[in-house]
C-alpha cells in the first residue's frame, strides 16, 4: 500500500490511494487510510500516508480537523497508520466526540512514515505540506465529503507541524479556510529542547 507508483501525479495533494480503514475508528464513522502527494524537504513531490475518518450519518461538507500526531518514531513501520489503534497512536483520543460533533479528522503520518524514508523529523516546512496536503487528499474521497474549513491540531513533533502549517495555508493551501490553531507542547524552540 505504502509503495509510491511508478506513474505519481506530479503535484501534491493528490490522492494516489485509498482503502478501507478500521483500526479505531468508531462504528458511527467510516474510516480509510490514504497515500497521497506531497512537498519534500528539497521542494520535490514525495509521497505521504495519513487516516481519514468521517461521520457515517449527515449532510457531509464536514469540517476537518487536521491533526498532527506527537512523536511516535523515525523508521517507516513508525506510522500510526500501521498501528492497531493508529490515530490513538499519535495520541489524539478524541476522535469519538469529533465524529459525534460532526467533524472529519485528517491524521497525517507525514513523509517517511509508513512511505519510503528518511523522516523529515522536527523539520518545519515539510510536516506542514504533509499535513495540509493529507487534507487536500482527503476531499478527493468521493465518500469522505470533506469540507474546506480547517482547524489545525497538533501535540508535540505535531505541534510544531500545526503551527508551520497555519504559517503556510494561505499560500500554500489558500482553498482553505483555517478557523483555530490549537497545539499542545509543540517543539517550538528546537536549541532549548536539544539542550534539556
Amino acid at each position: 500500500f505504502y509503495a509510491a507508483p511508478r506513474d505519481l501525479p506530479d503535484e501534491p495533494g493528490r490522492l494516489v490511494r485509498a482503502e478501507p480503514f478500521e483500526a479505531g475508528i468508531p462504528a458511527s464513522a467510516q474510516g480509510w487510510r490514504i497515500l497521497y502527494t506531497t512537498t519534500g524537504v528539497d521542494g520535490n513531490v514525495r509521497v505521504a500516508s495519513a487516516i481519514v475518518a468521517v461521520p457515517r450519518e449527515g449532510d457531509g461538507q464536514w469540517p476537518v480537523i487536521d491533526w498532527n500526531h506527537g512523536t511516535t518514531g523515525f523508521a517507516q513501520h513508525c506510522a500510526p497508520s500501521l498501528q492497531p489503534r493508529g490515530l490513538w497512536a499519535g495520541a489524539f483520543y478524541m476522535l469519538p466526540r469529533a465524529i459525534k460533533e460532526g467533524w472529519a479528522v485528517v491524521g497525517t503520518d507525514y513523509i517517511g512514515l509508513g512511505t519510503e524514508g528518511p523522516h523529515p523529523y522536527l523539520v518545519g516546512l515539510p510536516s506542514a505540506h504533509a499535513s495540509l496536503d493529507a487534507v487536500r487528499a482527503a476531499r478527493a474521497i468521493p465518500d469522505a465529503h470533506a469540507g474546506t474549513d480547517v482547524v489545525l491540531w497538533g501535540h508535540s513533533q505535531g505541534g510544531q507541524a500545526a503551527l508551520f502549517a497555519a504559517e503556510q495555508a494561505s499560500s500554500y493551501a489558500p482553498e482553505f479556510t483555517v478557523r483555530a490553531v490549537a497545539v499542545a507542547a509543540p517543539a517550538a524552540d528546537l536549541a532549548g529542547l536539544m539542550k534539556a
